[in-house]
Order: C-alpha cells, then structure tokens, then sequence
C-alpha cells in the first residue's frame, strides 16, 4: 500500500504526509546502496609513483639511474670476433672496474653523433676482400665518414675535440704488414686528425700468433687505468680539451695529434 499511496502523492492520486514520509522510507529502504570510490592518489613527481605492492615506493628506476654510463664501445666485425671481444670488454669494465658502457653495432651508429661523446672505444677488424683489405661491411659506412671528414678542412681539426678514444684493432698479419689491422691503423688516425683524444696507443692484435686474446686482455687493462680519471673528469690536460677552453692549444694538441697519427699511419 506505501507503493500505491507514493504514486498518488506524486501524481495527484491523493494520500497524507504521513503516507508520503512512509513511502519515502520505504523506498530508500530498498534502493540499492551507491558506494562512492576514494579518488586515487596522485601521481607522485619525484620519479617515485612505482609501488611495491605494499604501499612503498619501488626504487629499481632509481637504482639504474645512478649507473652513469661512462662512455660507448663500438665494434665492426665480419666473423663476429670483433663483436665478442667488445662485448668482454663491456662486461669486464663493469664488474672490475664500475664502468658502464654501452656496446654499439658501427653500422647502427650514426658517424655525425660521435662528437657528443665523452668516450669512445673501438674494436675493429680487418677484411681482406678481392680489391686489397677493407673495414668489414657493418663498418664501411663509418669508416669512411671518418676518412672523408678527417680530410675535409670544413670539418676542421677539433671536431672531436671533447672525445677520448682508443682503437683495438683485430687482424693477422699472415696478410702482409701494409695490410695487417690497415682498417684500425686508418680508423685512429682519421680520429686523432678530427681532434680526438687518444686515451692510450692502438693495439693490434694479431690473430695467427694465437695471442690474440691475451693481446686484448693487455689493452685493456691499460685502458681501465686510463678510463677512470677519464670519466670522473680528471684526464691529463693534454687529453682534455675542453670546447670552452684555450681554443689556441687545443689547436697544437690536434697538430700534434696528427702528426702521431700520420707517422704511425706510415710505419
């Protein structure tokens, strides 16, 4: 009846007050409940929104971000040794050293990037194709950009003014001396004519005196005493000219650069 008496009300059907307020009773009485949801927190700014699951923030984001990278390794292989050994060399700075680097394809790379970086390593094999030695096919491309842009006086020669490197190169020297790690031999010296710094003297490793590997170990455990006070910014001068600096002996630090890279080029 509190139903029939609600319709009346409402439609002019008759009834009291008193049935009114009963037949509203009744109907909230039975109207299903509305929950109201929180409003879910905002958004954290501080790079912390990630949770744990129990109400903590998760610091994994943070924990890498503290891992600077300290430089790149570039590699161009044909048989895949060049590869390997840059991958060693990243895994090896890192768990003795505390040096993270990231291992770069040169055929993934773009050439016109290289003077943003603070460091540069390369490991870089020879290929002995029909028409004499050559760089390895991944490698051609950045190869010759360095060589083109090393003998452009457009360029000029501190280009690379602000970047450290060092070259390992993989060859065999069954192939003749002029052609035993020519592409690495190349590579360094187009390097140090751009103004790069040479954070310590090529090594070529030579595949048929089965020493390779222990060639490369030796190379690079000169470099990591190279590459701290490199990347914490405490290099020798002379291996770190900066873009503001004294542009003048920047300049002499590149002539002479040069002229190391070009008799080493010849012998």
């Amino acid at each position: 009846m509190g139903l029939i008496n609600f319709i009346k009300s409402r439609f002019g059907g008759g009834g009291n007050d008193a049935d009114a307020a009963a037949t509203t009773a009744t109907a909230t009485a039975i109207a299903p409940a509305t929950v109201t949801k929180a409003a879910a927190p905002a958004p954290r700014m501080d790079g912390n929104s990630n949770s744990n699951g129990n109400g903590g923030a998760y610091h994994g984001d943070e924990e890498a971000a503290d891992e600077s990278e300290a430089g790149k390794i570039f590699f161009g292989s044909q048989t895949g040794t060049a590869r390997r050994l840059a991958h060693k060399l990243a895994a090896s700075l890192k768990t003795r050293h505390g040096l993270a680097f990231e291992v770069h394809d040169l055929k993934d790379y773009e050439p016109e990037n290289l003077n943003k970086e603070s460091v540069a390593l390369f490991i870089l094999s020879t290929y002995e194709g029909a028409d004499g030695w050559t760089p390895p096919e991944s490698a051609a491309w950045f190869c010759q950009w360095s060589r083109e842009s090393a003998q452009d006086e457009r360029v000029g020669m501190l280009h690379l003014r602000d970047v450290k490197y060092a070259v390992f190169g993989c060859g065999n020297r069954e192939y003749g001396a002029d052609r035993f790690n020519a592409a690495a031999r190349a590579l360094d010296a187009d390097l140090a004519r751009l103004g790069g710094m040479r954070l310590l003297r090529r090594a070529d490793g030579d595949e048929s005196s089965g020493r390779m590997e222990e060639q490369f170990h030796e190379w690079a455990d000169k470099l990591a005493k190279y590459l701290k006070p490199a990347t914490a910014g405490g290099a020798d001068e002379k291996l770190a000219v900066k873009g503001g600096g004294n542009k003048a002996v920047g300049k002499k630090v590149a002539i002479a650069a040069t002229a190391e890279a070009e008799a080493e080029a010849e012998a």
